[in-house]
């Protein structure tokens, strides 16, 4: 299963946010998304995962038009943790979880014991098997975001897109996560993943593409290594970048 994007380009209040780009999400890979505040990354991936039409160019799933797919059928192949969710009602955070399950559930049926055993392994793989009964409206922000990463998980499809998933999180829980795109990607998962940490980014990710946000739909894409250099960090975030021991560390350029 793959999802692919061809010469996409997606445009907002007359300016371009990338445009002309081709790349492949695939099955045992977890790519990066980055660029600076308001390049278009969460706007890429609403596109990726056909909320929004692009402008130019098409979105291809599993060698088909995005299009062409149902709504149950996308949402089997492609699971989606956005980065704002509106709950507009309580609930207890394994009926929250359950939700992932959705694709899989006919009309006219409940959830079955398969459903619940999904619910309940999603739950302990990020650490929030106590949260179950707790309605959401009593979580704090970083133990909603795991029981939302939960239901990205019960959906079991096999290409998560994540918008800033570290977001909310302390530092030991966005390592964990990270630490699970990996743990994903090696049993045979696509992920796709925007970040604003460039050091997460690189330590993490396989393919980085990074979005310029230059207004003429500027993009540089390729492996984590290529991508997330001092030069052009420094050129499109205006930070000093140097890598030592193999890390990135970042200097204020401001005298």
């Amino acid at each position: 299963m793959k999802l692919r994007a061809e010469g996409l380009g997606l445009r907002v209040a007359g300016r371009w946010l990338i445009r002309g780009c081709s790349f492949e999400l695939t099955p045992g890979t977890v790519s990066v998304i980055v660029g600076p505040n308001g390049s278009g990354k969460t706007t890429l991936l609403r596109a990726l995962l056909g909320l929004i039409q692009p402008d130019e160019g098409k979105v291809w799933l599993d060698g088909s038009p995005l299009a062409r797919h149902s709504l149950r059928a996308r949402a089997r192949a492609c699971a989606w943790l956005p980065q704002r969710t509106e709950l507009p009602w309580g609930m207890p955070a394994n009926e929250l979880v359950m939700l992932g399950r959705a694709p899989h559930l006919s009309a006219f049926a409940g959830p079955g014991r398969a459903d619940e055993l999904a619910v309940t392994a999603a739950l302990a793989r990020v650490e929030a098997s106590d949260l179950s009964v707790r309605d959401v409206r009593t979580l704090s922000g970083g133990e909603l975001q795991r029981v939302l990463l939960a239901r990205l998980l019960a959906t079991e499809a096999p290409l998560l897109l994540l918008d800033e998933p570290t977001t909310a999180l302390d530092v030991g829980h966005a390592l964990a996560l990270l630490e699970l795109t990996r743990e994903l990607a090696a049993a045979g998962h696509g992920v796709l993943m925007s970040l604003h940490e460039l050091e997460l980014a690189r330590r993490y990710g396989d393919q980085a593409l990074l979005l310029r946000g230059d207004d003429a739909g500027g993009y540089v894409l390729g492996s984590v290594n290529e991508v997330l250099t001092p030069a052009v960090i420094s050129e499109v975030f205006a930070v000093g970048a140097k890598i030592i021991a193999g890390e990135l560390r970042f200097h204020s350029t401001v005298t």
